[in-house]
């Protein structure tokens, strides 16, 4: 590669990218990962708690919905995880 394109730092370069660059990084992932995960997670946990005041069918929605919308709310949970390990664990390197 020659010119700008050669000098451009890849976002998670281990050369180019300091550790204050990577928490901030970090910080911003978090905001909406972990917001969303833990917004779906105490949804999720208050249709369950909610399904014992209904019977029949409402009862058998609310917990489907209830278990369904807990176990999505491990998914950005899970990417949190991940990015945290790739940031900081791995170092990964983004090569074009």
């Amino acid at each position: 590669m020659h010119g700008a394109a050669a000098k451009a730092v890849a976002p998670c370069d281990d050369v180019g990218v300091t550790i204050l660059r990577r928490v901030a990084l970090f910080a911003v992932i978090s905001a909406f990962t972990l917001g969303l995960g833990l917004l779906a997670l105490l949804d999720g946990i208050e249709m369950l708690a909610a399904s014992g005041d209904y019977a029949g069918s409402d009862r058998t929605a609310l917990l489907g919905l209830g278990v369904l919308t807990t176990a999505g709310a491990l998914v950005p949970i899970a990417l949190w995880v991940l990015a945290g390990w790739a940031l900081f664990i791995k170092r990964q390197t983004w090569d074009w």
